[in-house]
């Protein structure tokens, strides 16, 4: 890791010297200062048409900053810019003050706060969290403060000690502040990732409209267009009232309320801040198997023949039929046509339990699958794996048995069979595995070739059996839908992250580029004045 003496070193090597101003320097440039910049998902989102303000017509890296190699390698790739691998624990307030930048985009670690089970949320206590802390602490020593900030996080932030450190350090600068907890599913997106947003602008700016966040983030996206002075309440009447209603009612919602209420928002939303009606379509819509490809449901395949092509995503990302019998109760089920898919993290593939979705074609969800309360698609009753596999099937709990549920199990499974991707051995054995390193992987590959090269006996063991007709998400559909351009995986590849765990990896760090977008133009919105009324500050 570098020290504060490299981020000197970047800060001289960055071009101007001005104070930071309304939001872009002369010749109509922002400077963004990118601070746990990942693989630039925020970066993109300024690329999004309509972001920046009328008269900004490039974005300027002043500095990217994250300490994860590979994803500073697919930044590099993406932006033009390598991110540097820096100590923010030990910058300084003039080394800041040197990079001149208008913007700063801050995605910090979520360990601290997050809340998944066994999560152990140390907020200050956990090493992680220092780096924020010592930006708050530096903040108010600076000279050339940024005009904006945009800070991303779990929603577990919105109730953190260092959430409220922030906040004071904001509101001692003279900074206005609004938070916001939004999810790309009120966009119209067909994904559920719901995030913690701060916003804050410094004195004389003034965000377009008036949120009160004295009780906690705003539970929707903010509009983008001017607050009508009506003399009622903020948020209060009318359609505005009306869009903002149904965002909140979306925020967690199934398929039928989000074909029915997300995508109705989502238009209305269009029309009130673009002047369009027209509901953005979704960004992926991935295609089930054809009838003879390899991993459809064709003779072959349903009486456990090897998969021949690996290119199929039906087949290289099918899910094994070991993890099935293990997990079925946890997966949450999608198909090509449904408007919703759960959360993605890091260690999708890997893990099974609210890692995120798997897909389904259409004839197996409705062959092997029912809805719940919610409209979502799940194994009610143990999978029906072919008993010759040999594959220990976790047992239905009493509590989620259903009349009829029995009744449905239906033939056995298709399967097929593949050669064992190298990461997931020690799965198959029942061990763990913890971020392998590139050597690890390295080590896999040799031992494949050389295995590759016994009996037939040998080979017989670098099988695996899975599930025809169910698999995961490729990176790129999962990129595709966090909003990132079209070959994003390629281009990570390229890049020296080709491995699908790698890229998991990486998105599973990242954030929605839509919800990104749509709240960056509302940044740039912010003009100098009183329009927006005071009590924006929230400590």
């Amino acid at each position: 890791m570098a020290t504060a003496g490299d981020t000197q070193a970047a800060a001289s090597n960055s071009s101007g010297t001005g104070t930071s101003t309304g939001g872009a320097n002369d010749g109509g440039v922002v400077r963004i200062l990118d601070l746990y910049s990942g693989v630039g998902c925020l970066h993109a989102a300024l690329g999004r048409p309509g972001v920046l303000p009328p008269g900004c017509t490039q974005v300027q890296v002043a500095a990217a900053v994250d300490i994860n190699t590979a994803a500073n390698a697919v930044y590099a790739v993406e932006h033009g810019t390598e991110p540097r691998a820096l100590d923010l624990t030990r910058v300084t307030a003039a080394q800041l003050d040197a990079l001149c930048a208008d913007v700063w985009l801050l995605t910090p670690p979520c360990q601290p706060y997050t809340t998944t089970t066994n999560a152990r949320r140390k907020d200050t206590a956990d090493p992680r969290a220092a780096s924020l802390l010592h930006l708050a602490s530096v903040l108010p020593s600076m000279r050339r403060p940024p005009s904006r900030l945009l800070l991303e996080n779990v929603p577990g932030f919105a109730g953190s000690h260092s959430r409220r450190v922030l906040a004071a350090a904001l509101a001692g600068c003279g900074y206005g502040l609004q938070e916001f907890l939004v999810s790309p599913h009120q966009l119209g997106v067909p994904y559920s990732r719901p995030r913690y947003f701060a916003l804050a602008v410094r004195r004389p700016l003034r965000l377009p409209r008036r949120y009160d966040c004295s009780a906690g983030p705003v539970p929707h996206p903010p509009l983008l267009t001017p607050q009508r002075d009506t003399g009622a309440e903020p948020g209060a009447g009318g359609e505005e009232a009306e869009l903002e209603s149904r965002w909140a009612g979306v925020y967690d919602a199934g398929p039928r309320r989000a074909g029915q209420a997300a995508l109705a928002a989502a238009a209305i939303a269009t029309a009130a801040n673009l002047g369009d009606g027209t509901p953005p379509p979704p960004p992926h819509e991935p295609q089930p198997p054809q009838p003879g490809a390899a991993g459809a449901h064709g003779e072959a395949a349903g009486a456990g023949g090897l998969a021949g092509d690996e290119s199929d995503p039906w087949v290289s990302h099918a899910v094994p039929a070991a993890l099935l019998g293990r997990f079925w109760r946890v997966l949450d089920v999608v198909t090509p046509t449904a408007t919703y898919s759960n959360c993605f993290t890091k260690h999708y593939a890997d893990n099974a339990l609210g890692a995120g979705s798997v897909l389904a074609t259409e004839e197996f969800a409705a062959a092997y699958t029912r809805r719940d309360a919610r409209g979502r698609l799940h194994f009610f009753v143990p999978p029906p794996l072919p008993p010759g596999l040999g594959i220990a099937v976790a047992p239905a709990k009493p509590r989620r048995r259903r009349e009829g549920d029995e009744g449905r199990r239906g033939a056995p499974m298709p399967v097929a069979f593949r050669l064992r991707p190298p990461h997931s051995r020690a799965q198959a054995h029942g061990r763990k595995r913890s971020r392998p390193s590139d050597e690890d992987e390295d080590e896999d590959e040799d031992e494949d070739c050389e295995q590759g090269r016994g009996r037939g006996q040998e080979r017989e063991r670098e099988l695996e059996a899975v599930v025809v007709g169910l698999r995961f998400f490729t990176p790129e559909e999962v990129a595709a839908l966090h909003g990132l351009p079209q070959g994003w995986a390629a281009r990570a590849a390229a890049a020296g992250v080709g491995a699908a765990r790698q890229q998991y990896a990486l998105l599973g760090n990242g954030l929605s580029v839509d919800v990104a977008a749509h709240l960056l133009q509302y940044l740039f919105a912010a003009e100098e004045g009183e329009a927006a009324g005071e009590g924006e500050e929230q400590a």
